[in-house]
């Protein structure tokens, strides 16, 4: 379907993920979206757990309604 323009894909299932997750800044905002939403709510739970808060999870058009930010298919 896309992503967002700007985004980074992280993989729930890579190898390392932990370690990458926690190289994010606690304190800052990030936006986590998958199509549906279901998955992006399961990492932002592991988020919170590894001591990362973000405001909201969201379906991919959710995420573009409440970033501004384009969908791109490159």
């Amino acid at each position: 379907m896309g992503h967002l323009r700007g985004a980074v894909n992280i993989d729930r299932h890579s190898p390392g993920l932990d370690d990458r997750l926690r190289l994010l800044n606690p304190a800052d905002s990030y936006v986590v979206y998958c199509n549906g939403g279901h998955r992006a709510g399961q990492l932002r739970e592991h988020l919170e757990y590894l001591g990362c808060y973000l405001a909201d999870s969201y379906g991919i058009r959710a995420a573009q309604m409440a970033t501004g930010l384009p969908i791109v298919t490159d």
